[in-house]
């Protein structure tokens, strides 16, 4: 489906829903299946990460880690031992106050 036809069908959707049709329903059924197919990959990246055990992959799903920044966890982490708080984390050369704020709610240690 082209994007013309996706927006027209979407206007089209719209207008029923909003005069009360049989669309408002389906409209709903859609956005909650759409909701639904969405959530694995929100909730890998809301999942906590042990930054202990994590490795360079799963450490590059928290917010502003990028691959050069979750490798230096790993090694900060191989060379200083396991991390004893989580806000330890700042420790590591790229990851700054604003960077954990950030990925706060996410970081664990267990």
């Amino acid at each position: 489906m082209t994007t013309t036809h996706r927006a027209c069908a979407f206007v089209l959707t719209f207008a029923l829903a909003a005069a009360g049709g049989v669309a408002g329903p389906r409209l709903a059924e859609a956005r909650d299946a759409k909701a639904t197919a969405a959530a694995p990959e929100k909730g890998e990246h809301a999942d906590r990460i042990n930054i202990n055990t994590a490795d360079v992959k799963q450490l590059m799903t928290l917010a502003g880690v990028h691959k050069k920044t979750a490798e230096k966890i790993v090694e900060y982490r191989q060379s200083h031992g396991l991390f004893k708080k989580p806000e330890e984390v700042v420790k590591v050369d790229g990851i700054g106050h604003a960077l954990y704020e950030k990925n706060r709610a996410r970081i664990v240690i267990e």
